[in-house]
């Protein structure tokens, strides 16, 4: 049994990175896409999920003669993504075993942390702020609404 990823339509992929197509357009990385046709020679051509300015001509198909595998991943090696996200005060305190972390009331707090909830495993610690504005703002860089709106749903 062989151990290459075997690749024919209908696999589902992710850019690891910039795709270019001088002179035609660039696929940015990230984007996503679905193999249509594997030729014979090994060329891969396959339609983007996202509109690429430039791949009109190509009915926004990228196709690939060599660098198939460098240039994506599956779709389903892509950890599994946050369902919610939760902002905590923190302080620290020592034990006299050393230092430890606990969640405080915002009152107590020293700094803020900004946890990613992951679907059946609990939180995962994403960074520590000196302010919960700070933390609040981050959590709407990474997901496009104030925190204030998901405390509300």
């Amino acid at each position: 049994m062989s151990n290459t990823l075997q690749i024919q339509p209908g696999y589902r992929f992710i850019l690891r990175h910039d795709v270019d197509r001088f002179p035609d357009f660039i696929a940015r990385s990230g984007i996503s896409g679905t193999v249509a046709e594997v030729e014979n020679d090994g060329t891969v051509i396959a339609v983007m999920e996202e509109t690429i300015r430039g791949a009109e001509y190509y009915d926004n198909k990228v196709w690939w003669e060599t660098g198939f595998l460098e240039d994506t991943l599956p779709l389903d090696s892509l950890p599994t993504p946050f369902d919610g996200y939760e902002v905590h005060g923190v302080a620290e305190f020592d034990g006299g075993a050393g230092k430890f972390c606990e969640q405080v009331a915002d009152e107590e707090a020293q700094f803020w942390s900004l946890y990613g909830h992951i679907p059946g495993q609990g939180l995962d610690w994403i960074g520590d702020f000196n302010t919960r504005k700070r933390a609040e703002e981050i959590y709407a860089r990474i997901t496009g609404r104030w925190y204030a709106d998901a405390r509300r749903s």
